[in-house]
């Protein structure tokens, strides 16, 4: 395992979940910056969010993070550095490239689902698919699995050469003719959190590491949106080209909170009880469809033709009030700091990494979505991450052989809806 030495500053650091708590005050600052291409432009009455929202729910964060004992001021974790796992969890190769090739079946069925590669036709094509979370699901884990083979050549596994390659290839190609700018996203940077994860943090490696990261998010997200619009003069024709991918980004991060403070306003001090935050929980068990999340917005809020998302922390506002800010902000806190101290320690394993690469993304697009970040999916990945690994105390043994289990029940059933629906 490759070990690193305790006392210097990693890039990793710089990555806690404190940078997720910075970056959601970044958010609430730019929603101030009226946006020239008028996505928000339907709630008009909007002057900036409301401060008190933003603050109760980062306080809440920030202190539960303290209570974890991360550092507030370096980013560091208690005991990172120090060999206290006997027996890490790490994923196995063989187990994950067969189950990549699984969620690279649930892919391509996705094409012949629609009748059409989206990339080459019609981008909006992707919300034809009629098989929901049952075909969905498998083929998410393609963006994991391929982070998870790019962590190998970081741990210095050997004779993994070409199935990084391979994977990395695969997953990125998959989700590209499908135009899932997120899953891209999560591919590029799950492999740059990894990158990252023993770097030292000096100002020769952040800079570029920094301007890498922007050029990404200028081509996935700003571009990525003009090829699924059908170019940027169905965006804007007031913005020029080289400037619109900017102004998507900082539309796509700050209209979920425009539209959440219009959300706050109209529910004129009602609640909706976790129907937006944990919908898809309840959806999953109730014998009957319930709207929930973003088509619950469209319901009741919008009359557009697709779903509206409130970003959090504003979802869990119009669930729960302040009670929701504070709660979830603890709730969200705690989760991450137990993956940070995971993947802090000096014996860490390829599945911890992972993991936490797979646990922050997810509270990054959190802002954007405004759905749990423990998420029904986000759990379906880590279920799936935890069943390909080996080794680990003999209580993890026995737990794996049951996740195994309902996970291999869970891809039958995804199989069965996948030939006979």
């Amino acid at each position: 395992m490759h070990q690193r030495r305790g006392g210097r500053l990693l890039l990793l650091h710089l990555m806690s979940p404190i940078s997720f708590a910075v970056f959601v005050g970044v958010v609430l600052l730019l929603t101030g910056i009226d946006n020239p291409i008028g996505w928000a432009s339907t709630y008009f009455y909007f002057t900036g969010a409301t401060p008190s929202y933003g603050l109760t729910y980062l306080v809440s964060f920030v202190v539960a993070l303290w209570l974890t004992g991360i550092s507030m001021r370096t980013g560091k974790a208690p005991n990172a550095g120090n060999s206290v796992n006997i027996a890490p969890l790490r994923i196995d190769p063989r187990f994950a490239f067969a189950l990549f090739l699984v969620a690279s079946v649930f892919q391509l069925s996705k094409f012949a689902n629609i009748g059409s590669i989206p990339l080459l036709g019609d981008p909006m094509a992707r919300y034809k698919l009629t098989l929901g979370g049952f075909e969905d699901y498998p083929s998410r884990l393609l963006a994991p699995l391929s982070t998870a083979f790019f962590c190998f050549g970081v741990l210095g596994v050997k004779n993994n050469r070409i199935a990084r390659i391979f994977t990395l290839t695969i997953g990125i190609s998959l989700n590209l003719m499908m135009t899932q700018r997120q899953e891209l996203a999560n591919i590029v940077f799950g492999c740059g959190l990894i990158w990252a994860f023993n770097r030292r943090a000096k100002l020769r490696i952040i800079l570029p590491f920094a301007i890498l990261t922007l050029i990404a998010v200028y081509v996935i997200v700003g571009l990525g949106a003009m090829l699924r619009y059908g170019g940027g003069d169905t965006i804007s024709r007031s913005v020029s080209t080289l400037m619109l991918p900017i102004w998507i980004v900082h539309a796509e991060i700050t209209v979920p909170y425009v539209f959440g403070e219009h959300i706050v306003t109209a529910l004129n001090g009602n609640m909706l009880y976790g129907l937006y935050t944990f919908g898809e929980f309840i959806a999953i068990f109730s014998p009957v469809k319930i709207a929930h999340g973003a088509s619950l917005m469209q319901q009741l809020f919008t009359n557009r033709d697709t779903a509206q998302s409130v970003g959090a922390p504003y979802s869990y506002l119009i669930d729960f009030g302040y009670a929701g800010l504070i709660s979830v902000g603890f709730v969200n806190a705690f989760i991450m700091g137990f993956y940070y101290r995971k993947v802090s320690l000096n014996n860490t394993s390829s599945y911890w990494i992972t993991a936490y690469s797979v646990v922050l993304l997810s509270s990054f697009w959190s802002i954007r979505s405004g759905i749990s970040l423990f998420y029904p999916l986000v759990i379906y990945i880590l279920s799936a991450l935890f069943c390909v690994t080996s080794g680990g105390s003999r209580a993890l043994v026995q737990m794996r052989s049951v996740v195994r289990f309902f996970f291999g029940i869970s891809l039958l059933v995804s199989s069965g809806a996948l030939v006979f629906r």
